[in-house]
């Protein structure tokens, strides 16, 4: 971390990027982006890496959530 940095994040001792991701949808000819934001240890000088990275953690995310719809029918729950 950059002198400053350290005082603003205590916590974040190992910080070392900040990325953020827009990602581009297309549905019925509607096209909507969405920005992300990650913190991450990583060093950000190999934007492909990170871009791999984040990808692999999404299809973990998206696959717990099919688990987490169909066994438990997650989505229908309204509390």
């Amino acid at each position: 971390m950059k002198n400053g940095q350290l005082e603003q994040h205590p916590h974040w001792t190992n910080l070392k990027s900040i990325v953020a991701l827009t990602a581009e949808r297309e549905l019925k000819g509607k096209v909507s982006k969405e920005t992300c934001y990650f913190i991450t240890s990583l060093d950000a000088t190999n934007p492909q890496y990170l871009g791999h990275i984040i990808r692999a953690h999404w299809g973990i995310e998206n696959n717990l959530h099919w688990v987490l719809d169909y066994a438990f029918t997650e989505d229908a729950q309204r509390l």
